[in-house]
């Protein structure tokens, strides 16, 4: 009876701590905060288990070096924050600041992973379920007629739908390559599961296309051209090495069929960017370069407008490189030379960090995130997990830096739990290696 009863508590927790996960995972399908709340949720929780259970145990968890440096960046930006409010006299320093704080969460959230017992393999089915509901709701026949992009259903803005509609593109390509082995079977049936996946793998194809995000379309293509070597790494042909080939025929297919419109979307702008880069090549600053494209009649007002914005970001930065300006740089931002625009998004995620933490943020965030994806690499040499698993990280991670050159993805629900759950699974990896006895950080937490 005590068993059952021991049992079934395990099965509440599995299911409650994989709704979880798939909360997380809901921000490709529905802009929310709620990710927010239940990544909270989920450390508290965590860190209630280790206090009571493990806290004086030798074998206990650790969170390493790199969980030591999360806390430390945490506590500079919390300086910071409180520095700023000092000076203002408010702690009102708003979600776009406060986003830099969650990396003290980062291990934390692993943590929850392992010790809440996560279904992988109901996070998976549900994943694929929930795409395609959300995006079979989303379809409308006035796509094959409209001009220009339809907000989808359930995104506030067509270009935060096409990031995510990206995202799920990958990941699905992935579990369609690794069906035959990996996928997940619906009612016993593998087809099931490989139907579904193709169909999502379509309908996100198709939204991407519509949408008319150009920054979203250059990220995918410089995605493309990463999959064959990460691909390769390690590995013999495989499986996955295939997914290389289907990702290059989707695309290709893709641009084919819609060259009128890509041309008639993004061709002055591709046109006004060569240039810039040009002056750029040729030895002018990249101030100057964007004044003069900013000047250029040719220049289309979506480029040239965006470009403006990033002047004066790229000004601010410059008086602070380093450590940057915290939540001050919207003191400064109000002096910027451009001030027809009446808002502070960036529309660059680079810059959106370099304004506020320097060189050191972006230091900061290309430390953790490549030491997460290490870890995923790690855990699949020692067999702890699939090379799928590494590899599609890979993807999704080069896919995200690159759409960060056009849009602040830092600063929506989408890029925010990406960097989150990304740095989560890093440290999940860590600890099972922990468990393994394959790592042994030597710090004390």
């Amino acid at each position: 009876m005590i068993s059952t009863v021991l049992r079934n508590a395990d099965d509440l927790t599995a299911l409650l701590s994989s709704a979880g996960v798939i909360v997380f995972l809901s921000t490709l399908w529905v802009e929310s905060d709620a990710y927010r709340y239940v990544g909270l949720l989920l450390v508290l929780s965590a860190l209630a288990i280790y206090l009571r259970n493990m806290l004086g145990d030798p074998a206990r968890p650790r969170i390493g070096y790199a969980g030591i440096i999360c806390l430390a960046w945490t506590i500079l930006v919390a300086f910071k924050v409180l520095l700023a409010a000092g000076e203002t006299g408010s702690f009102d320093v708003g979600s776009a600041e406060g986003i830099y704080l969650f990396a003290a969460l980062y291990p934390t959230l692993g943590h929850s992973f392992e010790m809440l017992r996560v279904d992988w393999q109901l996070v998976s089915k549900s994943f694929i379920i929930f795409t395609s509901v959300a995006l079979a709701a989303s379809f409308d026949t006035a796509y094959f007629d409209a001009q220009n992009a339809i907000p989808p259903l359930f995104f506030n803005n067509p270009i935060h739908a096409s990031f995510a509609c990206a995202v799920l593109l990958i990941a699905h390509i992935q579990l369609f390559v690794t069906a035959p082995r990996a996928a997940p079977a619906f009612f016993g049936r593998a087809w099931v599961g490989k139907t579904l996946i193709a169909v999502n793998i379509a309908l996100a194809g198709f939204y991407i296309l519509m949408l008319n995000s150009k920054g979203v379309w250059l990220a995918l293509a410089i995605t493309v051209c990463a999959t064959l070597p990460i691909s390769l790494i390690g590995r013999k042909i495989t499986p996955v090495f295939v997914a290389s080939g289907f990702a290059l025929v989707v695309v290709a297919t893709s641009a084919l069929l819609f060259s009128p419109r890509v041309e008639r979307v993004a061709g002055e702008t591709v046109a006004s960017v060569q240039s810039f880069v040009e002056q750029g090549v040729s030895g002018e600053s990249v101030t100057d370069a964007m004044l003069e494209t900013v000047d250029n009649p040719q220049t289309p007002e979506s480029l040239r407008i965006r470009m403006e914005i990033m002047y004066d970001a790229v000004r601010i930065w410059q008086r602070a490189p380093i450590l940057g300006h915290g939540p001050s740089w919207e003191t400064l931002w109000e002096d910027r030379r451009f001030q027809e625009h009446d808002f502070n998004l960036l529309h660059n995620g680079y810059l959106e960090i370099m304004v506020r933490h320097g060189l050191f943020g972006i230091g900061f965030y290309t430390f953790i995130l490549g030491w997460s994806l290490t870890q995923m690499i790690k855990a699949a040499r020692h067999g702890l997990t699939s090379h799928t698993v590494w590899k599609t990280a890979a993807l999704l991670l080069v896919f995200f830096a690159s759409a960060q050159m056009t849009n602040s993805y830092t600063r929506l629900a989408a890029g925010e739990s990406f960097m989150w759950l990304f740095s989560a699974v890093g440290f999940y990896f860590a600890y099972k290696m922990q468990q393994a006895g394959i790592i042994r950080p030597r710090t004390f937490i």
